[in-house]
């Protein structure tokens, strides 16, 4: 999607680009070539890319979420019946890139915070 400029959710972290769609600005989700959503663009919601990193701190919240899912399944811990990070509601998006899983929860713990280590580097 190179030529586009790149903006990013002020909440969700949610990656899209400026288009026009009868001469009305909007978004475009950058979520994979299968997904052509958009929305209207509002620029208190919307923010330009400044940073040229490949991943935003929402894009790492999501990996975390992924590898968490994949620990719970795989180790037997957690809650194993998990919505996709998609069917997640924005505010639980955002609430699991800051806060991780429980911080009593050990195995799940130590791998969040892997990914972050992983974001520190790649994110913006």
């Amino acid at each position: 999607m190179s030529g586009r400029r790149a903006f990013f959710h002020r909440t969700t972290g949610d990656k899209g680009y400026l288009i026009q769609v009868d001469g009305e600005d909007r978004i475009q989700y950058d979520r994979g070539p299968n997904v052509k959503e958009s929305v209207r663009y509002n620029p208190a919601q919307w923010a330009p890319a400044e940073d040229e990193r490949p991943l935003t701190p929402f894009q790492i919240g999501q990996l975390a979420y992924e590898c968490d899912v994949a620990v719970c399944e795989i180790a037997g811990v957690g809650p194993r019946e998990r919505k996709t990070w998609l069917m997640l509601r924005d505010g639980e998006r955002a609430a699991f890139t800051a806060n991780g899983p429980p911080k009593t929860d050990l195995m799940r713990r130590m791998m969040f915070e892997s990914v972050q280590a992983f974001g520190r580097v790649f994110a913006k």
